[in-house]
């Protein structure tokens, strides 16, 4: 095996390898197989790749760890774009903050998208236009 993507797609052949995601408060635990979570990276990447992404470009990902995270990173990967992970906002009082800092980090990798989940996306546009390139903002979860 050559690569990270490699490796993933080997781990998703094997039906006995899985990933578990602690919960958290009335979330509970879950538990995903590779190729559960290979699937939904390739849904990903058929979407970046209808919204122009290709082969170099950087994808910036604002996910918490969760199987959106992991379709999110691995679907970038499946097309050779960039995955650049970025945290979400912690606290509500740094919230200025985290917005100045996260469009001077998409300036700086050049992102052309940014993944967010149904919470964030709405938030990241107007992060997005403090940029120079204004990526588009896609929720995917």
């Amino acid at each position: 095996m050559q690569n990270l993507v490699e490796l993933f797609e080997f781990a998703a052949r094997d039906p006995k390898s899985w990933v578990k995601f602690q919960g958290s408060g009335k979330k509970p635990t879950q538990t995903y197989s590779y190729q559960d979570l290979l699937d939904k990276a390739l849904k990903v990447s058929l979407e970046l790749k209808e919204k122009g992404v290709t082969p170099g470009d950087t994808v910036g990902i604002i996910l918490r760890t969760s199987p959106e995270f992991y379709a999110a990173f691995f679907g970038a990967m499946l097309i050779g774009a960039i995955p650049h992970a970025l945290y979400p906002p912690v606290r509500l009082g740094s919230y200025d903050t985290w917005k100045e800092r996260t469009a001077q980090m998409l300036d700086s990798t050049e992102a052309k998208i940014l993944i967010a989940d149904k919470v964030l996306a709405p938030l990241l546009f107007n992060v997005a236009q403090k940029t120079q390139r204004k990526p588009a903002v896609i929720d995917i979860g």
